[in-house]
Parts: C-alpha cells; structure tokens; sequence
C-alpha cells in the first residue's frame, strides 16, 4: 500500500498523490516497521500512468495492511527475532525479493520457490499485528473534505444544526469576494475584544441596583433598574422600527398630527380608541410646568421654543420566567413598548425595551419569629419592587420630558405625554398587577375591571356592568393603611391632633380605639366587597387617561384564556370521565386517522399538532397548541361513524349519575335515601328568609344586644350600618364607592 511521505492528522489520512497528477516520494507499508521508510520513486514512476496510480490507490485504501506477528521487530526494539526453521524458503530469498510484491516473485528467477509460496495475509489465517496507522489508512480524504468534517464536528459538538456551517463558509466566501477578508490578518481578534469594541461602539446604560426591604423577609432583596427613559430615548431612534411609515400607527400624509386618523389595518389599533382621541384633544396645549407648584401652572421660559407636545401610549408585558432548568424559581422581567408600532409589529420581542427585573420570593426565607405571613404580604413585595421599576415613568408624567423621535425619514424633537395604554400578561401576573383578591377568599368580586358578583355573573347586560374605578380602591386603601398609632412620625397631622386637641388621656384613647375600628370596616369592606388586598398599588400614581387606571387596562390574553382556560376545561370534562375500555378505542382512532403514517401534508406548520406520542386522552403535560389541536381532533372524531359509536354513551343522560353511584359503590357509600325511594328535605331558600325579615320591620332588633355572625339585611339594620358608617368618618362610601357598586350588592332603602 502506498502512503504519501507527509505527516498526516492525528484522525484523517493525506490522499497519495496531487490532483495535478505530481510527482513525489511514497512510503510502502509493508511487513516492515511503520517508522522504516523506502524510497520507491525508481521503482514506481507517478508520471507514467496516473490510470495505473489511481488503481493501485484505490486497491490499497479497500485493503489495509497487516502485519504478520512473526515478523522481525524494530531495530530499537529489545526483542529478538523469533526462530525460524532451516526449511523455511522465505531464508534463502534475497533482500530484494523479501519486499517486493506476490507478482514480482513469479517473476523471479526461482521459478519452484514461487510456486511453492505460502499464503500470505489474512488468508493464511495467521494472527497478524495491527500497525499504528491503521485507521488512517482505511479511509482517504482531501484536503477540503478534511477541513469540512472538522468544521461539521464543531457545529455538532455545540449543539448547533449543522446547515449553519453552510451558512458559514457561504458568509465567508462573500466576505472573502467583497471586502478582502483575510483570515490571517492580526487584526482578526477572538470574540471577548471584539464585543469590547462594539460596546464602546454601541453602549448599553448598566442597571441599577436597588436594595428593597421586604414586608416578608427580614434580608433586603436587590432589584435591578434600568431608567426608562433612556431605554426609550434610544428606543425612538432606532431605524428598524420607527423608520417606516407602514409600520406606524400615524397619519403618513401628516405624520405629526396625532387628530389625523391612520390608516385601518385589519387589527384594532389603541390609537383607532375613542380614549386615545379623547387624551389627544387634552394635551394639545398643556401647561409644561407642573399645576401642584406654589403659584399655580406657570408659563414656558421665552428662550425655549414651543416644542410640539406629543402623546406616547406605553404598553407593559411581564410574566414570570424560569432561570434554571428545573425552573425551581423565576424572574419577572417587566417589558415596555410604544403603542405607535402596530400590533403586527409590537407583539414581536425586538420591539421592547427592558426597565428591570421583579426577583423571585420563593427561595427566600421569611424573617425568623413569624410564623405566618399577613395576608396580602407577598402582594405587598410584589408592589413595593414593581413601584421602584416605575419611579422614572411617574417622574416623567409629572414633569413631560423632551425626546427626539423618528416617523420615518423625519426626526423631530418634541416633548412627550407618558400615558399608560396596555399591559399583557397572563391571568396570574395581570391578578398581581391589580392586587386582586382570588375568587376563593368569599369576595364578591370576580373580575379585574368589574365589580361582579358571583350571583350575577350570568348577567352580561351593559346596564349592569360597573367598571371599577380607580379612585374608589384607592380612597378606601388608604384608610386602610392608615396607622392610628403613628409611632413612626411623632409630627404628623394625627399625632399633633392627639397631643394639642385633647387634653385627656381617656378622650386620646377613645379616639385611638374608634380609627382602629374604623381601620376595620374598610379592610373588610376593600377585602370582601370589593376583592382587593390592602397594598399601595405601584399604578395608582400613574397617568392611564381614563377613570378605570390599572383595573380597565390589563386585557385578557388570549392563550391563557382560550388555549389553557376554555379549551383547557372542555377536554377534561369530556374526557376525563372515560373509562379505560373507551379511552383505549378512542387512541386507537387518533392514531389511524392522525398518526405520523396516516396522513402527511406540507402545510402541516400552518395547523395545530395532531401528533398525539403519549395517547390522545391522556391530557397532561399538553402545551397550548396541542390543546387547540385535541379539541379539533375531537370535533372530526364525532363527525365520524366510528367515533360515535365509541363516544355515544358519554352523551347518555344517565352518564355522570351512573359514574358516580359506581364510585360510591367501590368507596363504601351508597345513597340509602335513593335505594329507599325516599326523597330529600326541600332546601331553605335564602333568598325567602330574607325577604321575611325584611317584611318584620317591627321586629325589635337591639344594636347593641343579639348579635350574630351572619348579618340579615332588615331595615333597622341596614340603618344601623349606615349610622356607625358616618359616625366612623366613612361618609366617602357612600358617595365614592357604594354608588359604583351592583344594586345586589348594597341597599337602598337605607
């Protein structure tokens, strides 16, 4: 076998010759140590025939050689030459013939030895040693090929698919073509200098870390900022997005002029809403300086030009993502956009800025001696560090800033009117925003923008819809918030009435004991009427443009209510009830009409996952798209015969009954009333019994004696609420809230 007298990789072997068909030296592997080496170009001349070396390379690359084990060993080896016999014809041939090729000893002068020549190689079936090089000597590869592998083996031991090597070496022959790209110039430097280089070029603002004490942790938590403001200083420049019209929810004939109408898209825009035409028409012409200063609104300085004053609405995305593989904890990034961008093209990442991160609760420890947190604590966290991230956003709306901002091929440098428009999230962030009480703690409220009852939830008439109003949640948490005792500030207005107003210590504690009770009646009315924890809301300070604030602005997201809410809930009140029998049919047709063998289609990205690996009625571990997918499964499979023979009993009337006396049977209770033929006691009516109390209104009903834990609403106590309401100072009920409140909900005859 011929091998090229290079020194060849450590994995692949050199090919033998050039493509140029070139002339050079050639090691023979022989039986010979692989180190020993002979020159063979008198024997073999490469210029002859490049047919002849093709073939002899070709025969040699299919059989690599072997060493026989009875071989002389190298000459720096210690061992000695294993005894060989007298008779041995192989000790009467020359040196020459001892090398040379099967063809060359017919060729010999000794024509009896040569047909009396043993069989050589493995067909001998002697044990033979295997040479070092042996596996570079089985396959043979260019130059260029050798390079490839190298290169493919790299984009696969990162994980990465190996069609970005093609992407590669095609970047680099463009590189190479066009702007002379020179592997070998110095000053190609790694990655850590370039990225140095390009952030002097580009830099990004470091955030900014604040220490937070917590109402639940005895260690302060660090929350990371980044100023808002600048993130969207350089948001408005960027080219990408604000540098076409068509991208833009402004009026391309008069981009400037926020009253133009844009063009319709096929999504409804925020700027097509009559609230963000009703904030145009208000600040038009603000005053620039703030009205609560000493003097009242003030007007603009003469040197500074009268800047136009343009409405920005900011939109605010946040949900909890994991940060390790198990996803043990989370971190909140709180996420901004501009609600000029059309909805096309805000819903894609790129189009936000970052202002900071919410840190996670759950591995912290809580601070030693509690053994049980407030109610309501974690809100508390949650608001304190979300109203630091907002800091630059309230300074800003308080005092509008000048910015400088791109619509296409004009800049213009225009002052800014902050306005909150939009927050999406799921259902449990958007809960959190709002310092929602969960629907289990015995609230009346159900919604985030409503004041709904649960026994009216039916009702979805307008006239009985009452949209929460910002300023009734927050009139009545900050009565609940207030601490009559104010130890912390000896020189606040409270204190100062105590000690100035009051000249005993009797009248002091009387007047303390009553703030406390009435510290009580709001919390139970913030809490259970209208279903909000009593924590100072991050939102509250902030500039929405309408009454509703916080509570009318975080809008359902779609995926979180259709695809992991309804859908959710209707495949597992179908399905779940199966037995086993039927829910193994039901798999079976699944995976004849929709397996991987059953029906292939090009387009199968533009639709949901039919695919179901671990069993279609087995619904855990399903992501929203499968879910979709499951339920457009289950439709095609009931217009099937074969799916409504399986599924008919499941719409039987007696089904559920008949599920659950089974249960009972197994579990060891059994409905003795329903085996007797007995029927049950008819239910008291509530609704009957407090209609006849009220009809009693002669009934002597002392305030002060019989009282129990369930309130009955009867004239003389309805009153009664009413008088202790005003005598606590909480006349701003009935004006601020009760009005806002459903008619079920409170008592007019009061």
């Amino acid at each position: 076998m011929l091998l090229p007298q290079q020194d060849a990789p450590d994995d692949l072997s050199s090919p033998p010759f050039t493509d140029e068909g070139a002339g050079g030296t050639f090691t023979v592997a022989s039986s010979v140590h692989p180190d020993q080496e002979m020159d063979v170009s008198a024997e073999f001349d490469v210029h002859d025939s490049d047919d002849e070396l093709c073939e002899m390379y070709q025969a040699d690359c299919c059989a690599p050689p072997l060493v026989a084990l009875n071989t002389t060993p190298p000459p720096s080896s210690s061992a000695q030459p294993p005894a060989t016999s007298p008779n041995d014809p192989a000790q009467h041939l020359p040196m020459s013939a001892a090398r040379t090729s099967p063809d060359e000893l017919l060729a010999h002068d000794d024509c009896d030895f040569a047909r009396a020549a043993p069989t050589v190689g493995l067909e001998s079936g002697d044990a033979r040693t295997v040479p070092s090089d042996f596996q570079k000597a089985r396959h043979c590869f260019t130059n260029q090929d050798r390079s490839l592998l190298k290169l493919h083996s790299m984009f696969d031991a990162v994980g990465c698919p190996l069609c970005f090597c093609d992407q590669v070496i095609a970047q680099l022959k463009f590189e190479i073509r066009t702007n002379d790209f020179d592997l070998h110039d110095r000053s190609l430097t790694k990655r850590d200098p370039f990225m140095a280089r390009m952030h002097r070029k580009f830099p990004t603002p470091p955030s900014e870390a604040i220490l937070v004490q917590q109402e639940s942790f005895s260690d302060p938590v660090i929350v990371h900022r980044f100023d808002a403001m600048q993130q969207l200083k350089s948001h408005f420049l960027r080219h990408d997005l604000y540098g076409y019209l068509d991208k833009l929810n402004v009026n391309p004939v008069d981009r400037w002029n926020q009253s133009a109408s844009p063009p319709s898209t096929h999504l409804r825009e925020v700027t097509d809403s009559p609230w963000f035409k009703n904030k145009v028409a208000e600040v038009k012409h603000p005053s620039i300086v703030p009205s609560d200063l000493p003097g009242g609104p003030l007007a603009a300085p003469e040197h500074e030009p009268d800047y136009l004053h343009f409405l920005i609405p900011i939109e605010q995305h946040q949900d909890a993502t994991g940060n390790d593989n198990k996803e043990s904890s989370s971190l909140e990034p709180v996420m901004i956009g501009s609600g000029l961008l059309r909805s096309e093209f805000n819903g894609d990442h790129s189009s936000r800025c970052i202002i900071g991160y919410i840190p996670s609760f759950t591995k912290k420890k809580a601070t030693p001696g509690k053994t049980k947190k407030q109610f309501g604590a974690s809100v508390h966290d949650y608001h304190k560090c979300m109203s630091i991230l907002l800091e630059p956003l309230v300074k800003a709306q308080k005092d509008p800033p000048l910015l400088d901002i791109l619509l296409g091929d004009q800049i213009r440098r225009v002052r800014i009117i902050i306005v909150m428009a939009v927050f999406l999230g799921d259902s449990k962030s958007t809960d959190m925003l709002c310092a929602r009480v969960m629907s289990y703690s015995n609230t009346l409220r159900l919604s985030r923008a409503t004041f709904t009852p649960s026994d009216s939830a039916e009702d979805t008439r307008s006239d009985q819809t009452k949209w929460i109003k910002s300023s009734v949640i927050e009139r009545v948490t900050r009565a609940v918030l207030f601490d009559p005792t104010c130890r912390l500030d000896a020189d606040s207005e409270w204190n100062m009435h105590l000690r100035l107003n009051l000249s005993t210590k009797t009248s002091r504690i009387k007047l303390v004991s009553a703030a406390k009770r009435r510290k009580r009646i709001c919390a139970e009315i913030l809490r259970k009427a209208l279903g909000s924890h009593a924590v100072p809301n991050a939102f509250f300070p902030l500039d929405f443009g309408s009454e509703e604030g916080i509570f009318g602005h975080t809008f359902a997201d779609l995926m979180h209510v259709l695809e992991e809410g309804i859908f959710k809930y209707l495949l597992s009140v179908f399905l779940d009830p199966l037995s086993d029998t039927i829910s193994g049919e039901v798999d079976d047709l699944v995976t004849k009409l929709f397996g991987p063998t059953a029906n292939r289609c090009h387009g199968m990205w533009l639709f949901p996952r039919f695919n179901f690996t671990r069993g279609f009625t087995r619904l855990t571990l399903l992501s929203s798209e499968e879910r979709v997918g499951a339920l457009i499964v289950l439709v095609i499979l009931l217009q099937t015969a074969r799916g409504q023979e399986i599924l008919l009993d499941r719409f039987s009337p007696g089904f559920d009954q008949r599920r659950k006396t089974r249960a009972a049977q197994f579990s060891g209770h059994q409905n003795n009333e329903d085996e007797e033929g007995g029927e049950p006691d008819d239910e008291i009516d509530e609704e009957d019994g407090i209609e006849q109390a009220d009809e009693d209104v002669d009934a002597s009903f002392s305030p002060t004696s019989g009282r129990t834990s369930l309130f009955v609403p009867t004239r003389r106590n309805v009153q009664h609420v009413c008088k202790e309401i005003r005598r606590h100072d909480l006349a701003f009920l009935f004006e601020d809230v009760f009005p806002f409140l459903p008619h079920n909900g409170t008592f007019s005859n009061a």
